[in-house]
């Protein structure tokens, strides 16, 4: 009997990658709703101004992932259900019967909850064929309002303003990525937004998005419209857990996993944006390439290898002002060590011992430096 992966995202691929690695022999097979391409998806955010198209992205087809890992790829199939007293997965084209499961299902946009007869016409880019419209909405020189100015927000800013648009940032806190960036981070990363062109407004809440002309005007909740020629939405994630929730699955804000990726159920397993590990849902990259090595263990009958479970810092692909964080492993108080040319940044507990820092601007080479002065 087959292990069935669900999803042909980053997450998905490298769990294929490593079952077939472990066992040539044992039959894989992988539905996906969409083209089952793959490609990197942290790339969507930076692609325009390196001139990527959505093709251009594509490292290899399902056709070809089929053939390289010996597997079935199901392109455009529906997943409607789990059977776990079956091991089976219901689609409207059929049934797949599992001895192992794997959910890498992903994450969805957050839809911002607007009134106004443009809300329809907000994008949102989350996978290859959004961008694509992304891509094909996009006029030369276009006026960008940017619902959101967290890390992806900030990505897509620099992305657009590199690529010769004009933005505006949009946000209901003070300053941007304000939910992983202390102040003085998240300020001298909108200095250096600002002073490439970017508009910004904090603390502000958008109540609807109307049609105005040939273009989009957003509606402010001080009175305030904003006009512009296309609203990008980057509000936040959502992670995908109806299958696993319909399935009796517990789960939180992600499919709650033990430290391997095995959910309550001991034949399934979840990774990347829909998975909620022990340490918390962590919608990044970095996490699933060692996690996926984990679940291809146990569903392998192997006992994984426990390697010591390092802090990963999130990067921002932001070359206007790059930014490293490290969220602080625990409470603790943060100050500003040096304040020039960006900032460097640490948060330290009631112990004195570094639990977290932040490195921007020119700092942000010292990554390596303050990750061996964290103490886990």
């Amino acid at each position: 009997m087959s292990i069935v992966i669900i999803g042909s995202g980053q997450a998905g691929y490298a769990v294929a990658r490593e079952l077939r690695r472990l066992d040539a022999g044992v039959p894989l097979v992988l539905l996906t709703r969409d083209g089952g391409e793959s490609y990197p998806k942290p790339m969507l955010s930076v692609a325009l101004a390196q001139g990527k198209t959505p093709a251009a992205l594509v490292l290899a087809s399902a056709g070809h992932m089929a053939t390289t890992l010996d597997m079935q790829v199901v392109t455009g199939v529906e997943v409607t259900a789990i059977d776990r007293q079956a091991r089976c997965v219901r689609t409207r084209q059929g049934d797949w019967p599992y001895r192992a499961l794997v959910l890498a299902t992903g994450a969805e946009p957050v839809a911002p909850a607007l009134s106004g007869d443009g809300t329809g016409e907000v994008l949102a880019v989350n996978d290859l064929d959004s961008y694509a419209r992304f891509r094909a909405q996009l006029p030369a020189g276009a006026n960008v309002i940017l619902l959101g100015a967290g890390l992806i927000g900030c990505e897509f800013a620099c992305d657009l303003l590199a690529s010769g648009h004009a933005v505006t940032l949009l946000d209901r806190a003070a300053w941007p990525a304000a939910g992983l960036l202390p102040q003085a981070a998240g300020t001298a990363l909108l200095q250096a937004l600002q002073q490439a062109g970017a508009g910004w407004h904090g603390n502000v809440n958008v109540l609807a998005v109307e049609r105005s002309g040939g273009g989009l005007a957003v509606v402010l909740d001080d009175g305030r419209r904003l006009a512009g020629d296309l609203v990008l939405s980057a509000i936040g994630l959502r992670p995908r857990t109806a299958l696993a929730a319909g399935a009796g699955l517990p789960c939180d804000h992600g499919i709650l996993t033990d430290a391997d990726g095995v959910t309550a159920d001991p034949c399934i397993a979840a990774l990347g944006d829909c998975a909620q590990p022990p340490s918390g849902w962590q919608p990044y990259i970095a996490p699933v390439a060692p996690l996926a090595r984990r679940i291809a263990a146990r569903l392998s009958g192997q006992i994984p290898v426990v390697a010591p479970a390092l802090p990963v810092p999130v990067a921002f692909k932001t070359p206007l002002h790059p930014v490293v964080v490290q969220p602080p492993l625990r409470p603790g108080n943060w100050s500003v060590l040096d304040g020039t040319s960006g900032v460097e940044m640490a948060c330290t507990d009631a112990a004195g011992e570094v639990c977290g820092f932040v490195l921007t601007g020119a700092h942000a080479g010292k990554r390596g430096v303050w990750q061996g002065r964290l103490r886990a």
